[in-house]
């Protein structure tokens, strides 16, 4: 659909007029794509016009509601843009970088990128205090309480903003909404939850209208959805648990609906990420729900479907085998006959070196009753995969094949993220994958005793 207006007219009551001048474009349209949920749809077009080594473009559009937003030569070559207060706009920039369009007149936009900007400052400022924590919680104890405090006053600040945001409502508000998450530690009242997780796990949706379409549309919707689940696999959460978190976001959204698709899409693609065997419930009913939605992402998602499924929890676990720290070839079936974690790691990941502790533990207490690990390291050093196992004291058996992300090991078992763990029986079966901290205490209860 080509749309245009002649040259010197302003925009009509409730369009929304976008004057280009633009460079370095290959194709003879600009085109503008409504973001609703996970679907891009083209709304508009307007014809490029030559005006030297420059092309200028006229588009004009009554858009339906305030939203976000893509404009440029096609999707892989435009950028996000918040629309929906009418009126006129004028853009410039070079169609290979359509990431640094400049525009001007666009209100609601201008308001979503300073959100964007304070956002990024307080993260980065976060950031940097909790690093300094980090260091000064082993060299300088006097130091963690102010750093604390900071923190606290940072969030509370940033806090503050968001809620006026919120609290004077529009589009812009509806975004803060989506965004705002308060830390655990900046409201006395999060003591009503036993622990963060659990706080998390049950107020990170809380507040949010899935039948307001506005809402609804927009893309961090997804996002949203995408890092609870994944946060939840990555903590170990037993199945059942994160189940019972997903379920009732979910049934608060249509089946069929834009926001249905994106928490569930969000959802999956967490699964997808974690190698989570939840993969194989949700990924399945995304299909059958939303079976035409996007064929480039349902056939990612059939091959992530069938190879959890040769590893999936009741199958044979792939025999493995790689060199020993002494050079040595050892493989996943010389431990026949015990229950035995396969520990997918490396000196170079924080988390995996973070649950070591809790890993080390479960080993002393359930060894002498016949559970043995594997560690699988995706290291490309040798010394620093030697070094850490020292450092740790991790004192069961170790293989690697120095591969990296390449380790044919990880390979055998779809893993792309680490710590990941698989459970085997003394049979060679499946028991389960990526139990961490209190879920492989329980399990491993359940196995062996107390």
């Amino acid at each position: 659909m080509l749309v245009g207006c002649k040259s010197g007219g302003g925009a009509a009551d409730g369009e929304t007029l976008i004057n280009g001048k633009l460079s370095q474009c290959s194709g003879d349209s600009i085109r503008l794509f409504e973001v609703n949920g996970t679907r891009v749809n083209q709304v508009a077009a307007a014809k490029l016009e030559k005006d030297g080594s420059d092309v200028t473009f006229s588009l004009s559009k009554k858009l339906a509601h305030p939203g976000f937003y893509m404009i440029g030569e096609a999707p892989n070559r435009a950028t996000n843009v918040v629309l929906g207060d009418g009126g006129e706009i004028t853009m410039e920039g070079n169609c290979n970088t359509p990431q640094q369009f400049k525009f001007e007149g666009a209100i609601m936009n201008d308001g979503f990128v300073h959100l964007q900007e304070r956002m990024n400052n307080h993260n980065q400022q976060l950031n940097g205090l909790f690093q300094n924590l980090q260091i000064f919680s082993q060299t300088d104890p006097m130091q963690v309480q102010r750093i604390q405090g900071d923190i606290t006053n940072l969030n509370k600040f940033h806090g503050t903003y968001m809620d006026s945001l919120i609290k004077a409502g529009g589009y812009l508000g509806k975004i803060a909404k989506i965004y705002h998450f308060q830390p655990y530690i900046s409201d006395p009242s999060h003591s009503q939850y036993p622990n963060e997780l659990e706080y998390f796990r049950q107020s990170f949706f809380a507040g949010l209208d899935f039948n307001d379409a506005e809402i609804a549309g927009m893309p961090q919707l997804f996002d949203k959805a995408r890092a609870f689940s994944g946060t939840l696999v990555g903590q170990g959460m037993p199945k059942d648990v994160v189940k019972s978190s997903i379920d009732p976001v979910l049934a608060k959204a249509n089946a069929g609906s834009v926001a249905h698709e994106s928490l569930l899409r969000g959802f999956v693609s967490g699964f997808e990420q974690a190698k989570s065997d939840l993969l194989l419930e949700y990924g399945k009913l995304f299909i059958s729900t939303y079976p035409s939605s996007d064929p480039g992402f349902i056939a990612s998602l059939n091959n992530s479907i069938a190879q959890i499924e040769a590893t999936a929890e009741g199958g044979m676990a792939p025999d493995i085998s790689a060199a020993t720290p002494d050079g040595k070839t050892m493989k996943l079936s010389d431990f026949r006959g015990k229950i035995v974690m396969i520990d997918f790691w490396a000196s170079w990941c924080r988390p995996c070196r973070m649950e070591n502790p809790n890993v080390l533990l479960a080993y002393k207490k359930y060894h002498p009753k016949g559970f043995e690990i594997l560690g699988v390291s995706l290291d490309q050093e040798k010394g620093k995969w030697l070094d850490a196992i020292k450092q740790d004291g991790l004192i069961w058996a170790h293989i690697s094949d120095l591969g990296g992300w390449g380790s044919q090991p990880a390979k055998a078992y779809g893993v792309n993220s680490i710590p990941a763990t698989v459970l085997v029986d003394k049979e060679g079966k499946i028991i389960a994958r990526n139990l961490r901290g209190p879920a492989l205490e329980e399990k491993l209860k359940e196995i062996f005793g107390s």
